[in-house]
């Protein structure tokens, strides 16, 4: 597993404002710069993707994504998103906000 950057972009799949239960099934990504130091969201945005499954995790790698927060996701992708070093926190689900500050407090950073 990649180490986490104190700043970072992390992506969720989206519908709405909550979580999308699938991560293959996703077109929509909440991308969030965050610092892990400070423990807060620096910027979001909302991206919309029209590639492929196949695609998703370069296309996330491409947007300069280096973590993934989902709720279900195939071990295909899995395996996809580790080889472009991009980390993977799977099992969440809920409102976006909440989901994410919930992930933030719960890092502890290690700086070397």
């Amino acid at each position: 597993m990649s180490s986490i950057q104190p700043d970072t972009i992390i992506a969720i799949p989206c519908y709405t404002d909550r979580v999308l239960p699938r991560f293959d099934q996703a077109h929509e990504f909440l991308l969030a710069n965050v610092d892990l130091e400070k423990k807060q969201v620096n910027s979001q945005t909302v991206l919309t993707s029209s590639v492929e499954v196949q695609g998703l995790a370069q296309w996330l790698a491409q947007q300069g994504v280096t973590g993934v927060l989902c709720a279900g996701i195939h071990q295909k992708q899995q395996v996809e998103l580790q080889q472009l070093g991009i980390w993977l926190t799977w099992g969440v689900a809920g409102n976006l906000t909440i989901v994410l500050q919930q992930w933030l407090q719960d890092q502890q950073v290690m700086l070397s």
